[in-house]
């Protein structure tokens, strides 16, 4: 990003360091993956087990089959139903995890709030930057103390000139 660029509103223009949360969400979709493929299979099994209860049910018309088998069957497609319903909500708790970490990364990244042109970058690459009294009035206005990056706001010219400013300070732009 350097001064006097043209940006678009959303276009990134500052990311801190973030591998880790990075790192976090392949982690997380990895494990969400796994959750799925967890309750798929689960899901199989109940499925055959619903069967077999069914065929086991079927047969005790006939005679061919005892209380306690059906019992047994009846049970565990139940069962089975439940570990299938268990391991889906351990799927989308999974899922969740992910959009969890991207959320947090989205503090690591300024993006643009509207179309502009970037007037002023206050800041290094690698710099370490703290809170510290004002040198000058910035030419936005006030005294602010606060690190700013100043972009013209494109969206009514006349003249080939801005017609207005908008300051935009960081995430959560005040």
């Amino acid at each position: 990003m350097t001064e006097g660029e043209h940006v678009k509103a959303g276009q990134l223009l500052l990311a801190l360091w973030n591998r880790d949360l990075t790192a976090e969400i392949a982690l997380n979709q990895a494990e969400s993956a796994a959750a799925l493929a967890t309750a798929r299979s689960a899901c199989l099994q109940a499925q055959v087990a619903r069967r077999e209860a069914d065929r086991q049910a079927k047969l005790r018309h006939r005679g061919a089959v005892s209380e306690e088998n059906i019992d047994k069957a009846e049970t565990e497609a139940r069962a089975l139903q439940a570990g299938c319903e268990s391991a889906n909500a351990m799927a989308r708790v999974a899922a969740a995890r992910v959009d969890v970490v991207r959320a947090r990364m989205e503090r690591t990244r300024l993006t643009a709030p509207f179309d502009g042109v970037v007037a002023e970058i206050n800041g290094e690459l690698n710099e370490y930057v703290t809170p510290s009294p004002p040198r000058h009035r910035h030419p936005a206005g006030g005294g602010s103390d606060r690190q700013h990056l100043l972009l013209h706001d494109c969206s009514h010219r006349r003249g080939g000139r801005a017609q207005s400013r908008r300051r935009a300070t960081g995430p959560g732009i005040p």
